[in-house]
């Protein structure tokens, strides 16, 4: 993408510089379960990493919400986008590079959607940090938008949550082993389930 950048013209003040953020997109959960190794290996790659030290070290991801859903129904692929998000801030801490996630979330429940400030507060410990990139499509821009004083409160809300996410995030419970098993159990015979329904 960064060549096919530089031979468009689309360069910075240098001639190899190309001013554009790379963003991965992992949608089903086979993709979500390979985003570390992806991750990894993209950082790990020298003409990338000369790039991304052009753009501060910061690097995006994006997870979508729907696609997993379709492939294994709401349980299986929310685990899947859980533990996603766990392992790519666990590389880019490795590797050194300032990570955001940017959630592409639709209306429905099943797309991700729902109320953002609890989604925020339910992330994984470690994957707000100050920062929130998120879409929201469908029906969902009218009830949170469509009136300014709802926009505000929306906004309100989301900023709110990531203030605290950042600030005071949960302290680890000695519990949360058991409970990553239960879910990983919950997932894996939920995504058999689904699966087997289509």
């Amino acid at each position: 993408m960064l060549d096919l950048a530089r031979r468009g013209g689309l360069t910075g003040d240098k001639d190899d510089d190309v001013p554009l953020d790379v963003a991965p997109l992992f949608e089903t959960v086979p993709d979500l379960q390979a985003a570390p190794a992806i991750l990894r290996e993209l950082l790990r790659d020298e003409t990338y990493r000369r790039h991304l030290a052009g753009r501060g070290n910061r690097q995006m991801v994006m997870i979508d919400y729907s696609d997993s859903n379709k492939e294994c129904g709401i349980a299986a692929a929310r685990w899947a986008i859980q533990e996603a998000q766990r392992a790519l801030v666990d590389v880019a801490q490795e590797e050194g590079v300032d990570l955001t996630l940017f959630h592409c979330r639709g209306g429905s429940a099943s797309r991700g959607g729902g109320k953002v400030h609890r989604a925020v507060l339910a992330a994984p410990r470690g994957t707000v940090r100050g920062r929130l990139r998120l879409t929201e499509q469908g029906e969902s821009i009218n009830a949170k938008y469509g009136l300014r004083g709802i926009a505000l409160r929306t906004l309100e809300q989301t900023a709110g949550a990531v203030a605290l996410a950042t600030a005071a995030p949960p302290p680890a419970d000695p519990r949360e082993p058991a409970w990553t098993a239960l879910m990983a159990e919950i997932a894996r015979d939920a995504g058999r389930s689904s699966v087997g329904q289509k």
